[in-house]
């Protein structure tokens, strides 16, 4: 019995290192496609192309190009091919993308109530049950593209969408963190420490000795709130961070300039190794990248390991890729001639 338990669970592992290695070899591949896609496109004035349903390659935008692997390659062509085989953009025109991101919000605050269950099984459930959040987040956008005619992956802020869809994000991110916390709270982790001899109080003295507080080895619910609350806070900067960026970059290199050298120096800027390794960077840093990443390890279990290594270095990577971008996009706008935006 106890073999075929210890059977089943390294077959899982193994099942889910081969797929979880398959789907990194996948994305590295779409990644240098799409680098070298790149290399031989200007982002202002692309041809347009209604003739193919979705392309991850073409037309090209910062958005595009800043969005997280997951959504670029998978989630966000299905959405497009779903629409376009099922016309539901045109057959169900009374639902709008604002009911789409309500939801999707409805959907993950129920993935947030699964998730904080103390049985795997069913927190494996609210986990796939996020990633189908993650599909309607994207569909919502395919719809409003689909109605107004565009193909391009741009953000609209002078639509009210825009912000319905931000709100919906957000508290959605509020539900799967709150789910995992409440989780935490009810099955705290055990703290790694070396094991000791505790001698008896009787036997110690008290006479210039050291006296080590006892516990019973599991972090208080104030620490996992904290840790927690980190990683959240890792979400929210990468969200606005992403989103400031993606606009900034959007100005710079979107923007139709009329000097011949000029556009040919917002070309070479686009194409260099700098603005590549930035926009790489952001594609793993954003927001929704790091919700993909906690939906990972809430299903294989290994969420405060995760928070571990993230409370620190991931806030610190992160800080570090503001500097870059902010220094970067100074250099930009100095070499066109553009002015910051305000």
């Amino acid at each position: 019995m106890f073999q075929l338990i210890s059977q089943s669970i390294r077959n899982e592992r193994s099942l889910l290192l081969i797929f979880g290695l398959s789907l990194l070899v996948f994305f590295v591949v779409m990644d240098m496609v799409l680098y070298v896609t790149l290399q031989s496109t200007k982002l202002v004035d692309q041809p347009r192309t209604d003739d193919i349903i979705f392309s991850p390659f073409y037309p090209l935008s910062i958005k595009l190009l800043m969005m997280d692997p997951v959504n670029h390659y998978i989630i966000t062509p299905t959405t497009e091919y779903f629409n376009a085989l099922t016309k539901f953009s045109e057959v169900f025109y009374f639902i709008t993308p604002n009911m789409v991101s309500i939801t999707h919000l409805i959907i993950g605050c129920i993935s947030g109530k699964l998730v904080s269950s103390e049985n795997l099984k069913t927190r494996r459930i609210g986990c796939i049950l996020y990633e189908v959040r993650f599909w309607f987040d994207s569909f919502d956008g395919t719809l409003y593209r689909a109605r107004s005619g565009k193909k391009e992956y741009v953000s609209n802020k002078s639509n009210v969408g825009y912000y319905v869809d931000s709100v919906c994000d957000t508290l959605s991110g509020f539900a799967l963190s709150f789910g995992i916390m409440f989780y935490l709270f009810k099955c705290p982790p055990t703290k790694s420490t070396p094991s000791l001899t505790w001698p008896n109080d009787a036997e110690k003295g008290t006479s210039g000795e050291v006296h080590i507080e006892r516990t019973n080895g599991k972090y208080s619910k104030r620490f996992i709130f904290f840790r927690t609350f980190c990683y959240g806070l890792l979400i929210g900067i990468s969200s606005l961070g992403w989103d400031r960026n993606q606009d900034n970059y959007s100005a710079v290199f979107q923007k139709k300039l009329d000097d011949p050298k000029m556009e040919a120096l917002q070309t070479s800027a686009l194409h260099s190794t700098t603005t590549w390794l930035i926009i790489w960077f952001w594609r793993i840093f954003q927001g929704q990248a790091f919700l993909h990443v906690l939906v990972v390890v809430i299903f294989i279990d290994v969420v405060w390991e995760c928070f571990k290594i993230v409370q620190y270095a991931g806030l610190l990577l992160l800080i570090m890729l503001l500097i870059f971008s902010e220094v970067h996009l100074q250099q930009v706008r100095n070499m066109l001639n553009i002015p910051a935006r305000r």
